[in-house]
This record gives structure tokens, C-alpha cells and sequence, in this order.
């Protein structure tokens, strides 16, 4: 087992995702690089668009609390992002909003202190993911 552990996600949720398949070619050269990668998919964390309201009333939702205590478990992350209009999707946009909220006792911003990610990004399109 590596002492480097990777969890990689993909901001679309479309099937046939290019970004997610991107994520799955990158995998062999991280393992070939000595690291341990999961690749999870937003979609299986049903995350709801973030409002401040929604938290105030019910505290961060259980899915959400979930995925962060799986990023602790992580070194660093890779990213496929697609882009839309110029931005990360609202599906990237939304997790890490919520996964960037305070819980409990942990530290602010825990899951994303001392971590190193790699973005990355995949199209069919001439301007790529710009």
C-alpha cells in the first residue's frame, strides 16, 4: 500500500463525461507514481446547492459530512473539470462550497489545508477547459 494517497473526483455528471474519463487514464501513471487513488464520483454524495439558510436551519447535511471525512483520509486530490463559460461546473462549485464549511471541532477549511491537488480538464470543444 502507498504512503501517498489520492482521492480524485470529476466535476460532471454526464454520462460519457469526458473529465471522468480523463480521470480514469490518469490513474495508472499516479499508481506508476507510487500513489493510491479512488476516484469517487460527486453525484453519489446528492449534495444540495448550498444556502446559508439551509445550513443555519439543519446544519451541514449528512452526505456532506460524508464526503469530508473522506477527504481527511486523502493526501491531495486531481480534478477533471469540465468548464462552462469561462468556470468550474456547479457541480464542483457546490461540493466545495459545501465540503469548505466548518463542522464540529475540526479546523477551518480542514479538508483542504496542506493538501496538494492537481487540476486537470478534458474537451471535445476549441477552447478546451479554459
Amino acid at each position: 500500500m502507498s504512503d501517498i494517497k489520492i482521492l480524485a473526483f470529476d466535476g460532471s455528471g454526464r454520462e460519457g463525461s469526458f473529465n471522468r474519463k480523463l480521470l480514469f487514464a490518469a490513474q495508472p501513471a499516479l499508481e506508476a507514481a507510487g500513489a493510491e487513488v479512488k476516484i469517487i464520483n460527486l453525484l453519489d454524495y446528492d449534495i444540495p446547492v448550498y444556502d446559508g439558510d439551509l445550513e443555519k436551519d439543519g446544519g451541514i447535511p449528512e452526505k456532506v459530512l460524508e464526503l469530508k471525512a473522506l477527504m481527511n483520509e486523502y493526501h491531495g486530490y486531481v480534478i477533471a473539470s469540465p468548464e462552462y463559460n469561462g468556470a468550474p461546473s456547479g457541480l464542483l462549485k457546490n461540493a466545495i462550497d459545501w465540503t469548505s464549511r466548518k463542522s464540529g471541532d475540526e479546523n477551518p477549511l480542514q479538508q483542504y489545508r496542506g493538501k496538494t491537488a492537481g487540476i486537470m480538464s478534458a474537451s471535445p470543444g476549441k477552447l478546451g477547459g479554459i
